[in-house]
């Protein structure tokens, strides 16, 4: 299994464990049967994630998490950004670990590209509950229904 995780922390709102995060990841590609991937996490601050959400998506607002397949026959590479000052301030309302928030939001992007969606109520919640189901095997969670 070669699984290689970049991490680029270009907003250091949230302190992250760079050793949990691949744990996480291999987490879930052992269980999808990934063997060979390239994860690069880009750690992002709201204005860029706003401008990268405009630019790809059209979407002009903050968000929480923008995903990029970037993959090529058997070689898959996961471009996952996530807001560090957007997880600090719902790991706030939701009084959990900043930590925790911004691992979810890394799951979240990994498994949209592995086909997940969230785009109505039964696939938001079958996400959801995979989401929580990793954070768990890594000692992590919960972050719903607290």
């Amino acid at each position: 299994m070669s699984i290689a995780v970049r991490i680029n922390k270009r907003n250091i709102a949230v302190p992250l464990d760079n050793n949990i995060v691949r744990k996480l990841i291999r987490k879930v590609f052992r269980h999808f049967k990934v063997r060979n991937a390239v994860v690069e996490i880009e750690i992002v601050g709201d204005y860029r994630i706003k401008n990268l959400n405009y630019k790809f998506l059209k979407r002009n607002r903050i968000t929480d998490c923008i995903s990029f397949d970037l993959s090529e026959k058997n070689r898959y590479l996961y471009l996952i950004v996530v807001n560090a000052q957007k997880a600090k301030r719902e790991a706030k309302k939701r009084r959990i670990k900043s930590q925790t928030e911004l691992l979810l939001y890394i799951v979240h992007g990994l498994l949209h590209n592995l086909g997940f969606n969230d785009n109505n109520k039964h696939a938001a919640a079958l996400m959801h509950k995979t989401e929580a189901s990793f954070l768990h095997q890594i000692g992590d969670g919960p972050v719903y229904n607290n």
